[in-house]
C-alpha cells in the first residue's frame, strides 16, 4: 500500500461491526497526538521512533493522522511493528496481513505483556533479542563500552598487541 492510500480493516466493538480506516502516511505526516501512542520503553522503542521521525524507512498506519485512536509503524529493516493505541485483535491481524506483502512482520514484547493475546496465531517464527537500554535521542553508546582490549592480526605478519607497531 502507497502512502497516503486507505485501506478498510473491519473492527469489532461491543458486538457491532464497522469498517476501520488504515490510512499509510509518510514522516512528515506524523502529528505529536500520533507519537504520543507510542510508549518510549517499548522493545526496541528507539527504532519505531525513528520510523517515525523519517531517520529509518518504513510505514506509518493510522486511522487519523490528526485525532488518532491508533498508529502502527513498521521498520522495514528487521520488520519490527509497533502497535500504539491498538486493542482489537482482528485489525492487529489486518495490518499484519497487510504489511506481510512488504515483507517479514515482527512483533515485539516482554514476558507478560498483556498484548500478546492480541496477536495473530500461529506465528511462522519465534526469536529474543537483547536490548541496550539508552536515552532516546542519544546516539552515544560510549557509556556502554568501557576500554577495549584486541588482538591485530594481519595475513602478513601476524598478531601484534594494540598500539604497537606491526613494523617493531
Amino acid at each position: 500500500m502507497a502512502e497516503g492510500q486507505m485501506a478498510l480493516a473491519t473492527v469489532r466493538r461491543q458486538d457491532r461491526v464497522r469498517m476501520e480506516p488504515v490510512i499509510s502516511i509518510n514522516a512528515s505526516q506524523v502529528t505529536p497526538a500520533l507519537k504520543s501512542l507510542f510508549d518510549p520503553n517499548m522493545p526496541t522503542g528507539i527504532r519505531c521512533f525513528a520510523v517515525l521521525d523519517g531517520g529509518n524507512s518504513g510505514k506509518i498506519l493510522t486511522d487519523d493522522p490528526d485525532c488518532p485512536h491508533w498508529g502502527t509503524v513498521w521498520e522495514a529493516d528487521d520488520g519490527t511493528l509497533y502497535r500504539g493505541g491498538i486493542q482489537d485483535r482482528q485489525l492487529l491481524a489486518r495490518v499484519v496481513t497487510m504489511l506481510r506483502q512488504d515483507g517479514l512482520v515482527a512483533l515485539g514484547f516482554r514476558d507478560g505483556d498483556p498484548e500478546v493475546s492480541l496477536f495473530p496465531p500461529d506465528p511462522d517464527a519465534g526469536a529474543a533479542c537483547l536490548e541496550l537500554d539508552r536515552p532516546i535521542g542519544s546516539n552515544d553508546l560510549s557509556p556502554f563500552f568501557g576500554p577495549v582490549s584486541c588482538w591485530i592480526c594481519s595475513p602478513a605478519d601476524g598478531p601484534h598487541a594494540p598500539g604497537e607497531d606491526a613494523e617493531s
